[in-house]
């Protein structure tokens, strides 16, 4: 029986990914995922300190 693997459904290395609202709830689900599939990632949020915690 074969496995799925998520991470080789499709992959983002080499791309570039922005998230707004990248620092909490569903922004920050987002972002992890592209960050596992290679991309390279940039986030926006109202809070700088949030984005620094992310």
């Amino acid at each position: 029986m074969i496995k799925f693997q998520p991470e080789e459904l499709f992959s983002l290395k080499g791309k570039v990914a922005l998230v707004t609202g990248g620092s909490r709830g569903i922004g920050k689900m987002i972002t992890q995922g592209f960050l596992s599939a290679g991309a390279r990632v940039y986030i926006t949020a109202r809070k700088k300190e949030a984005c620094d915690r992310t």
